[in-house]
């Protein structure tokens, strides 16, 4: 931190006009002013001043009162004051000075930063008194203010609800055969029957590229009426039937893959109790409560159908409407086909945005470029989409790239009602009060949205600048590599990670880039990069080269921004 030292005629100087006193070492009188010049750190100034009083400079019986004021183009700006006495002053208040051992001042202060201090100046205002004498002085103490955090950009982002468009859509087609009593033959019937003959269809059109057959899962089963370890190898060899005719069906439609077993996943059930118990609670068999009473009553299988073998009445129609329909194999060809080709969707978002379900809606304005062709795509996804919070948050972050601020904040608002506290949103929502100016606000927002992504640290980092956080916000940075990030390490003191975060961000090159690179350069004594900086960026924004006359980060390179 930069400070200031100086010999000092303040007090000293004062109290001896009073006190006439003679042969008095005042080039010992010395003082520092920290951070010299004045720097602003959040939305104030902090000013220290530490000054010696040698010994036999202030008389016994004197006072002094010590006002530092930040004088400014628009009028002064008095800080507290300071008062001084000496050891046989009664009843003073403030800091005694020894005649004999002289003393120590230290003096601090925050004041509210306002726009009229940038260029101003510190100076330190005394009254001393001695008896009936009086004696005012001024000396100019420090430049006033470097305002470098005020570079902050205001690079806060939205975060965007992601969409869950699918590149395929995935799709079945499904088929039953049934078997007779422990038979695992697949009878010709059966092949016939209306939903093999649409699995036929289905793997002859898959043949034509109209979309690709991933694969075939089988599942087999035995009735719960027979011999377990029977039923084991009969559920497993029914499979076995199923995936044959299956592979018949491919093998004449030319595919390939389809008649190779790696193409299929097979499961055998030795006894469906779980179908049994799913096709009783649908049927209007006689002492159907009964026979489900004993399914969860007798976890043994054996006993179970022993139980319900004893309701001879019942077992019949079991025999003859129940178990046969559990003799069977469950086919399923799964199939995907390619969504909607990213041409097809960015014509259709802007055409017929009405064929288009949310997600391909969502998915078709991150395709677009045009910000107003995006905001019409989520309008249309808000209007018929009313329960989806994305709609209105991806809006409202559009409005908030438009700088359209209370439009933005609208949407924000209702996507937070459809769905409460979401992390994207509470982002999105602290954005809008930090652009607002509410920085309390924001950070609790951000506090909220931890953990939703990059866009919160760098939102929070930004906000950390502006309230003086400056280590918290190169924490928060991380490994960004933005003007915001160099700034904040700059601020934080760490001038060499600024420059090389500064040369590798987008912003190296721009008009502020440069700007920043001056600054820095400063800070690191190096006049002729300063030098080079500068006028490179008052080569982009001429209105620099004012502003730069007015930093007081440049204020030890008089010389050379007179040549600018």
């Amino acid at each position: 931190m930069n400070t200031t030292k100086k010999s000092i005629l303040l007090v000293s100087t004062a109290i001896i006009a009073v006190s006439s006193c003679k042969n008095l070492k005042l080039d010992k009188n010395t003082y520092t002013v920290t951070p010299s010049p004045l720097e602003l750190v959040g939305d104030s100034v902090r000013v220290k001043i530490e000054g010696i009083v040698p010994a036999k400079t202030f008389h016994p019986k004197a006072t002094a009162v010590f006002i530092p004021t930040i004088k400014t183009a628009n009028g002064d700006k008095p800080l507290k004051t300071m008062n001084l006495y000496g050891a046989k002053v009664k009843g003073a208040q403030g800091t005694m000075i020894d005649w004999k051992t002289g003393g120590k001042i230290t003096y601090t202060d925050v004041v509210a930063y306002t726009p009229d201090m940038r260029d101003a100046k510190l100076v330190g205002h005394i009254d001393g008194k001695l008896k009936s004498k009086t004696k005012t002085y001024n000396a100019e103490l420090a430049e006033a203010t470097i305002t470098t955090q005020l570079l902050v950009m205001n690079d806060q982002k939205a975060i965007m609800a992601k969409d869950a468009m699918p590149k395929t859509t995935a799709f079945t087609s499904n088929a039953d055969i049934l078997y007779t009593i422990n038979a695992e033959a697949v009878r010709s019937t059966e092949l016939k029957a209306e939903d093999m003959i649409a699995l036929d269809k289905f793997i002859a059109e898959g043949s034509t590229n109209a979309y690709t057959i991933k694969g075939v899962s089988i599942a087999s089963y035995a009735s719960p009426d027979g011999i377990e370890t029977k039923n084991a190898d009969l559920a497993t060899n029914r499979g076995t039937t199923a995936a044959t005719a299956v592979k018949a069906m491919f093998k004449k439609n030319k595919l390939e893959a389809g008649t190779q077993d790696g193409f299929y996943t097979k499961t055998a059930t030795p006894e469906d109790w779980e179908g049994f118990k799913e096709l009783m609670n649908q049927s209007n068999i006689a002492d159907k409560d009964m026979i489900l009473r004993i399914l969860t009553t007798y976890p043994d299988l054996e006993v179970r159908e022993k139980e319900m073998k004893n309701i001879s009445k019942a077992y019949t129609e079991l025999a003859d409407d129940i178990f046969p329909k559990l003799r069977r194999s469950k086919i399923v060809i799964n199939a995907e086909k390619p969504c909607k080709t990213d041409e097809e969707l960015k014509q259709l978002s802007t055409s017929a945005p009405d064929q288009l379900n949310v997600e391909e809606l969502l998915y078709a304005a991150n395709l677009q470029s045009d910000l107003t062709a995006k905001a019409n795509i989520y309008k249309n996804a808000e209007t018929r989409f009313v329960y989806d919070f994305r709609p209105s948050n991806n809006l409202g972050g559009v409005y908030l790239m438009q700088n359209k601020i209370s439009d933005a904040k609208s949407e924000f608002e209702k996507a937070n009602k459809l769905s409460p506290n979401n992390k994207a949103v509470q982002n999105n929502l602290g954005v809008i009060a930090q652009v607002s100016g509410d920085k309390v606000a924001a950070e609790a927002m951000y506090k909220n949205a931890a953990g939703a992504g990059e866009e919160v640290n760098r939102n929070m980092a930004s906000l950390q600048i502006a309230k003086g956080e400056y280590s918290k916000a190169v924490s928060n940075y991380g490994a960004d590599k933005s003007f915001n990030a160099a700034l904040a390490n700059l601020l934080a003191g760490n001038k060499d990670q600024a420059l090389s975060i500064l040369e590798a961000s987008k912003e190296s090159s721009t008009a502020m880039g440069y700007y920043l690179k001056a600054v820095i350069n400063a800070r690191m004594g190096n006049a002729t990069s300063m030098l080079d900086a500068l006028k490179a960026a008052i080569n982009k924004d001429a209105s620099l080269k004012t502003f730069a006359k007015g930093d007081k980060e440049f204020s030890k390179f008089a010389t050379q921004l007179a040549g600018l």
